[in-house]
């Protein structure tokens, strides 16, 4: 019949259009590689004396498909109030136990699927006692906010608690009250 012929010429022409536009179209670019690192180990434990200097590896892995620069930062890790979730936060006036340590490298290039080795120093002043916590912060070194709108700028980090074991300090805990508010449970 006539109607079916149309109807199926029309479909013919459909299908053609579209297979025609599809071919014509640019390919999507592929999407920017993004920030993809693993870091390691995790946390890392020093202990020291004052006036020690200790060191320690950082081991970090770029998995993404680019190299990439990636510059070593240094933030304080602390805990947000009465909940315990981590807080990594700037430096700011006080913090002197920035100033002892340095990385080597600062400021890297990172291979895909490679692992770098960063070599952290801590120089532990003679003033120093108790414990120091900070977070080392990997990020890509042109990382910068642009455009309008929301941004996401990636970052890894390893905590790194340092103990610092002064022969004056001496720890002690002591529990002064205890009290329920039943009598069993």
């Amino acid at each position: 019949s006539k109607t079916f012929r149309r109807s199926r010429l029309v479909w013919i022409v459909l299908v053609l259009v579209l297979t025609l536009t599809a071919s014509a179209t640019p390919a999507l670019a592929a999407p920017a590689a993004g920030i993809n690192l693993t870091t390691s180990p995790l946390p890392v434990n020093l202990s020291a004396n004052p006036g020690q200097i200790v060191t320690t590896n950082l081991r970090i892995q770029n998995a993404s498909n680019q190299t990439q620069k990636i510059k070593v930062s240094l933030m304080k890790f602390g805990a947000y109030g009465e909940t315990g979730k981590p807080a990594l936060q700037d430096r700011t006036a006080g913090d002197d136990y920035f100033d002892w340590v340095s990385f080597s490298p600062a400021v890297f290039d990172a291979p895909p699927n490679q692992w770098m080795s960063v070599k952290m120093t801590i120089d532990v002043p003679t003033s120093a006692a108790f414990g120091y916590y900070y977070a080392v912060v990997f990020s890509p070194a042109d990382q910068k906010p642009t455009g309008k709108g929301n941004v996401y700028l990636g970052s890894t980090a390893i905590l790194v608690l340092l103990d610092v074991k002064s022969p004056n300090a001496k720890r002690s805990a002591k529990i002064v009250e205890f009290k329920t508010d039943r009598k069993t449970y």
